[in-house]
């Protein structure tokens, strides 16, 4: 065996040099006294240095060794040895023997004490590294000895517990009394089948009873490793983690998911039970559920529906605007709280279509981020038909189908307004029917009243189809001429004259005619407010009336309400 550079370097230094002067003297002097006066010198010489073999470096042992053999041939040479002749006797194989014996026999001896030392100190070590990694992991260790029937358990084992160290002894029953009661047959039933080689490990989560009095769930892990001729176990070892903030941790997490599908399934009877169709949607616009009243109105069933786009069965559409209504996920804002509409059409997959009321709003994951809709709708084709009938009926006059006079009037200021932000010009009419009363009185109101529904339609077909026409009141219609033109309105005037004037209305047998009286204005933004309009053209269908029926007039702007003057005579019906 060579000695390294540092075992070389050491020894150099005066400490080490010193201390191996003074055992190399030693040595060589016990082992001088020995030759010379003991009856077993070898022996005697020998054992100093097995004495010291232990406790020095090799190159130190060595270096002593080399000087105590010096010591015993330089003895034998100068006849200092009882029983040896000079230097003849000393060359004798069984002298150098000895000799060899002495210095070898110690060096080796420390050689091999010193490795066991070291492998000693290395297992120490790797075992101290093994403890340490199992209790920062919060893992301890049991060995089971079948053969004495004793188990070791670590430290950490016992702290796992609350206990100390010393406060558990190495009963292998220990575990099983430690033990829930509940837990104790499987924990038996799981050893024996590892013991009896049924399966490769033993692993196993129970509960065991802390120093406290509380229960603690582990993991125990373990396995035979040694095992006797006939198959039984010889020794086992393993490890045991405590698990109990995990077991907790799954016990919240069962007892909340069984909360959320208590929820879940509240919620989803409280969709299949309402009245309203929801259709959920996921981030990709994908159908996740449909109610039973959603498959009615969309006319296809939740089986046929999950998964596939939204646009599939819903098919939705602004009825105004014509924006489809069926991926409110793709607008500007997912994170949008609500979008109403109350005026879609949806259309069913066999191509009917009817008014819906639809809702729709987000859902937002726990970051805020947008996972999906909810579509809320209704058949609202009832309340639809409901609100354009109140709305026609709150313009429309019911007896004429034509505006009626408030509706009338709001048009007249809406032009009035144009007129004075665009400088815009229209021609407002005022129409009042000659020799009406007669019809009333001879035939009847129900008479009278087939009257006005045939010359309302009459003066519409006799203007043009963008031109407004009302019933103003009675026997009173008006009507705004979209055309600028003066003269464009002067032969409107001209033409409802005519066309009334050939009108003939037969009643029971008898046949009834009438003409019309006429006045024109014009609506632009010096024409005044729109009730001084109103009046002007009022006044104008007065003064064609005092001139003889069957006429028109104009009256000019800056006219004074009722007055005739100045006004112009532009027609006369036939």
């Amino acid at each position: 065996m060579y000695a390294s550079r540092s075992e070389v370097a050491a020894v150099l230094k005066p400490q080490a040099v010193l201390r191996v002067v003074l055992v190399a003297a030693i040595c060589a002097g016990l082992a001088y006294l020995a030759l010379s006066q003991s009856r077993f010198p070898f022996a005697l010489a020998m054992l100093p240095l097995m004495i010291i073999a232990p406790r020095l470096a090799h190159l130190e042992l060595a270096l002593v060794c080399g000087v105590t053999g010096i010591t015993c041939v330089a003895v034998a040479m100068s006849g200092f040895m009882p029983g040896i002749n000079g230097g003849v006797e000393m060359l004798s194989d069984g002298f150098q023997v000895s000799v060899a014996i002495i210095v070898s026999t110690p060096f080796m001896v420390g050689l091999f004490i010193k490795q066991i030392s070291e492998d000693h100190a290395r297992l120490a070590e790797t075992e101290t590294r093994w403890n340490f990694a199992l209790a920062s992991a919060g893992q301890g260790v049991w060995d089971a000895d079948m053969r004495n029937n004793t188990v070791h358990y670590s430290a950490t084992w016992k702290h796992m517990l609350g206990y100390e160290e010393h406060e558990l002894g190495n009963d292998p029953d220990l575990w099983l009394e430690l033990a829930h009661p509940d837990d104790v047959a499987r924990m038996a039933a799981a050893d024996r089948d590892h013991m009896e080689g049924r399966t490769l490990e033993y692993k196993l989560e129970y509960r065991m009873r802390h120093k406290s009095g509380r229960w603690i769930w582990v993991e125990d892990h373990g396995k035979a490793i040694e095992r006797e001729p006939d198959g039984a176990v010889a020794r086992a070892i393993g490890s045991m983690t405590d698990i109990t903030e995990r077991k907790e941790a799954e016990e919240r997490l069962m007892v909340s998911a069984a909360l959320l599908a208590d929820e879940k399934e509240r919620l989803r009877v409280m969709l299949q039970s309402i009245g309203d169709a929801v259709i959920g949607t996921d981030a990709e616009n994908r159908i996740t559920f449909m109610n039973p009243v959603a498959e009615k109105l969309t006319g296809t069933t939740s089986l046929a529906s999950l998964g596939k786009p939204l646009g599939f069965v819903y098919r939705a559409v602004d009825e105004e605007t014509g924006r489809r209504l069926d991926e409110p996920h793709l607008a500007d804002n997912r994170l949008e709280r609500t979008e109403q509409n109350s005026r879609a059409l949806l259309t069913r997959n066999d191509g009917t279509r009817f008014s819906i009321r639809q809702m729709v709003s987000p859902i937002l994951n726990e970051l805020n981020e947008f996972s999906g809709s909810v579509i809320v709708f209704q058949d609202f084709t009832d309340a639809r038909t409901l609100q354009r009938q109140l709305a026609y009926a709150a313009t429309h006059d019911a007896l004429t189908g034509l505006a009626n006079r408030p509706s009338f009037i709001r048009t007249v200021e809406d032009l009035l307004d144009r007129a004075r932000k665009d400088a815009s010009h229209y021609q407002l009419m005022f129409i009042d029917l000659d020799h009406f009363k007669p019809v009333n009185d001879t035939s009847g109101h129900a008479a009278g009243d087939a009257l006005l529904q045939k010359v309302a339609a009459t003066i519409k077909a006799a203007l043009a189809p963008t031109d407004i026409v009302a019933r103003f009141g009675g026997d009173e219609f008006s009507a705004v001429l979209m055309s600028p033109s003066p003269v464009e309105g002067e032969r409107a005037a001209l033409a409802v004259l005519d066309a009334v004037s050939a009108l003939e209305f037969s009643w029971e047998g008898q046949t009834h005619r009438v003409s019309s009286s006429i006045g024109l204005t014009s609506i632009a933004a010096d024409s005044g407010e729109a009730n001084e309009i109103i009046a002007r053209a009022d006044a104008a269908c007065y003064a064609a009336k005092a001139a003889g029926r069957n006429c028109a007039f104009v009256a000019l702007a800056g006219s004074e309400a009722g007055v005739a003057i100045p006004m112009t005579r532009v027609a006369t019906g036939t």
